[in-house]
């Protein structure tokens, strides 16, 4: 028999882990937002302009051969940070560049106890995100 202290604690830390989603994050000028959550056990995001609509909700999401990472994916933690890099193209249009952006990067797990990162970075004029599998497993099959 579970003790209920023991129950509370369990079901206060399965609360906490379905609470933190959505996530979202928004450019520097607060213009472009995303928004990262859970729809039908699978991860979706989607992208507003001011309050407008820009792109509807996109499933996330990977099936590899080392696991699948497209649904029932369990959120674990998330961090946000600032972006500023410089740096300078030769045969450039613009040879100095200046990126300002947000970025959000999410950790969630699959059912083989594998995990998949999610990175995005929010710009004021776009968006980009990549995936981070992370284990112990190197595959090199094409």
């Amino acid at each position: 028999m579970i003790k209920p202290s023991i129950y509370i604690s369990l079901l206060t830390s399965s609360m906490l882990a379905h609470a933190q989603l959505p996530l979202s994050v928004t450019s520097p000028d607060g213009q472009i937002t995303v928004k990262l959550e859970k729809q039908q056990n699978q991860l979706v995001y989607s992208v507003n302009y001011g309050n407008q609509e820009f792109l509807q909700q996109s499933q996330l999401g990977l099936n590899t051969n080392l696991g699948d990472f497209s649904q029932s994916l369990k959120y674990k933690s998330h961090t946000t940070a600032s972006v500023n890099e410089s740096y300078k193209l030769h045969n450039a249009k613009v040879s100095e560049v200046n990126y300002t952006a947000n970025s959000l990067k999410a950790q969630f797990e699959n059912q083989d106890g594998r995990m998949l990162g999610v990175e995005f970075h929010v710009s004021d004029s776009d968006v980009a995100f990549r995936y981070q599998i992370s284990g112990t497993e190197t595959d090199t099959r094409i």
